[in-house]
């Protein structure tokens, strides 16, 4: 079976990483996507129910498609990859729609690692790319030398990392995407 695990230049991987993603490869089924890090603005409902614990995660089942969102991080199997990079070879869906991909039979199964076991990394702030000498520019400098300024940015990124860990609401009962996409046929 070939598969890959796809990291964003930004992604922040934990200390054991490399045996974590050989573990993840190896829970892989055709056709599926598990995403290492799961930021959820809303709450959503995802299912323990046969899950296998990675770590100081867990290995769940969304209930809804539309609960694994981004692409930081994840693992893929080539039957997904296949079909998404036809499907969407002329942009149709943000690369991280995975509630999109399910719906039209792109992927067969969903489940994310939670609480998330990769995190973004610390860059500069991004409104310092607006043009030479600007003065968008000018003043992201100055916040970026700043060293309280970093400090609050990275409280306010750690906050927000454990607000949407909160939005993960984990239940017992099987989910109804743990039988797998009946739009997904394997070839």
């Amino acid at each position: 079976m070939q598969q890959a695990i796809i990291l964003e230049d930004d992604a922040a991987l934990p200390e054991g990483f490399d045996d974590l993603a050989r573990g993840i490869l190896g829970e892989l089924r055709p056709g599926e996507v598990i995403v290492f890090h799961s930021p959820i603005m809303k709450r959503h409902a995802y299912s323990s129910f046969g899950a296998r614990r990675f770590g100081k995660s867990l290995l769940v089942t969304p209930f809804l498609p539309e609960a694994t969102r981004t692409c930081l991080c994840y693992a893929i199997d080539i039957g997904a990859a296949t079909r998404l990079l036809i499907a969407n070879g002329s942009p149709r869906w943000l690369a991280d729609d995975f509630g999109e991909f399910y719906r039209h039979g792109l992927v067969n199964y969903l489940r994310i690692l939670s609480p998330a076991s990769v995190d973004v990394a610390h860059f500069e702030s991004v409104i310092g790319y607006h043009g030479e000498g600007s003065l968008m520019q000018r003043l992201a400098s100055i916040l970026n030398r700043t060293p309280g300024v970093r400090q609050l940015l990275r409280l306010r990124r750690k906050h927000r990392r454990m607000k949407f860990d909160r939005n993960h609401e984990i239940r017992s009962e099987p989910s109804p995407l743990m039988q797998g996409n009946p739009k997904y046929a394997d070839e």
